[in-house]
């Protein structure tokens, strides 16, 4: 009976290890795709809008100049590139970890700010050229230089999360919401 106890007693210790181990890689691989990958795809994501917002207005002027604000932001990304990379290149480039820690209260007053914002949903081109640098910029410093990426995970999750949370708002009430009639096909 002992045997078998003894027997019983480490096999479940064993596998609760192995559990313990495995689901500890599971939870680093979760971790990591979201850093490496979550990030990177939300700023692509806001330059590729960014690049396309052009196409939503009707008035030719404001295509112009919604066109030219995202390229002068790319160029006065391109300028402060160059810029950085001859002081890099000159001094060295920093080596730290991708993750350089988050901080929840940052990333949540982001989140209130775009959540604010984007209600009148108004953006001019001088935005557009502000929007366009930090994005290119962000995304660089985020997988290159990683200096402020504390920061940049902490900002790019409440903008994700404000303006999601913009998008879920909704203008019905909860009875309109649970009604089984849709509106718009009538």
């Amino acid at each position: 009976m002992n045997l078998f106890y003894y027997l019983l007693v480490s096999l479940s210790n064993h596998w609760f290890d192995q559990l313990t181990t495995s689901m500890e890689s599971v939870l680093k691989f979760i971790f990591y795709s979201i850093i490496w990958l979550f990030v990177p795809i939300i700023l692509a994501i806001v330059i590729r809008f960014l690049a396309t917002v052009h196409k939503k207005t009707s008035i030719k002027a404001h295509r112009y100049a919604s066109r030219a604000g995202f390229w002068a932001g790319f160029m006065l990304f391109m300028i402060v590139l160059i810029y950085q990379m001859t002081v890099l290149l000159q001094v060295g480039f920093p080596h730290n970890d991708i993750f350089g820690g988050f901080n929840i209260w940052l990333s949540l007053l982001v989140a209130l700010i775009v959540f604010i914002v984007a209600t009148p949903a108004v953006i001019s081109t001088w935005l557009i050229l502000v929007f366009t640098f930090i994005s290119f910029s962000s995304l660089f410093h985020y997988i290159f230089i990683r200096t402020y990426n504390d920061i940049i995970l902490s900002v790019v999750t409440g903008v994700a999360f404000g303006f999601l949370a913009h998008l879920a708002a909704s203008v019905s009430s909860v009875s309109e919401f649970l009604n089984k009639k849709d509106s718009s096909l009538e």
